[in-house]
């Protein structure tokens, strides 16, 4: 049931259990999933849809061993939660299902000069795009990165008005961060499309600025 914690315990090894809840499309979900005191275990959490199709797993979360998969819900009817250890792994765990914090997918607006925004890439695969208005010759900066300890790795593209994608970044100065400094080619609506590397999830932060004046081809 929601917001109900159990405890129970995977044996011998390559065992797997299985949990089952109503759930409705669009609700918002939050299954965590640990190891109880002392098991150590290195827990994998599944989501499978009424359907049967897996809608999420989840490995390790947050630097640890342990589950988490907070999304919405993509269909109505029974779904399963299958509650397993990494490699057939063996151990107690403890499963708690909640109600999940309510996320906007691809999300889209407007950002203005010299203004910061956070906001949240989640399902995987989800992308942002933030558009302003640009003229051919502004020097821009754009950067964007992990917000607080979301662990993002973010890519960065700049889509000009003729639907181009104009510039495109992924790790920058030796980071996991992006950024974009460039003179633009083109006068009319810009795009930034902002994304996680291989579709990851994961709170962001994306700033937009005026760029230092670049010297072209002297």
């Amino acid at each position: 049931a929601f917001s109900e914690s159990m405890t129970s315990e995977l044996h011998p090894l390559g065992d797997a259990d299985e949990w089952t809840f109503e759930g409705t499309a669009g609700q918002n979900i939050l299954i965590t999933l640990q190891a109880a005191d002392g098991s150590g275990l290195d827990t994998v959490l599944d989501l499978r849809a009424p359907s049967g199709a897996i809608e999420d797993s989840n490995d390790d979360s947050g630097g640890t061993r342990n589950s988490r998969i907070g999304r919405s819900l993509a269909e109505t009817g029974t779904y399963t939660i299958v509650a397993r250890g990494y490699s057939g792994a063996a151990g107690a765990y403890e499963l708690t299902l909640g109600a999940g914090v309510e996320h906007a997918s691809d999300e889209s607006g407007q950002i203005a000069f010299s203004e910061s925004m956070t906001s949240e890439l989640h399902p995987r695969g989800d992308m942002d795009e933030w558009t302003f208005e640009g003229t051919a010759g502004q020097n821009i900066l754009i950067t964007l990165q992990a917000a607080g300890s979301s662990g993002l790795d973010t890519v960065l593209d700049l889509r000009a008005p003729s639907g181009a994608i104009e510039d495109s970044n992924d790790d920058s100065g030796g980071t996991r961060n992006s950024r974009i400094d460039r003179s633009l080619a083109e006068t009319g609506t810009y795009t930034i499309v902002a994304r996680g590397y291989s579709g990851a999830a994961g709170a962001y932060e994306l700033t937009l600025g005026a760029g230092a004046e670049h010297a072209s081809d002297e």
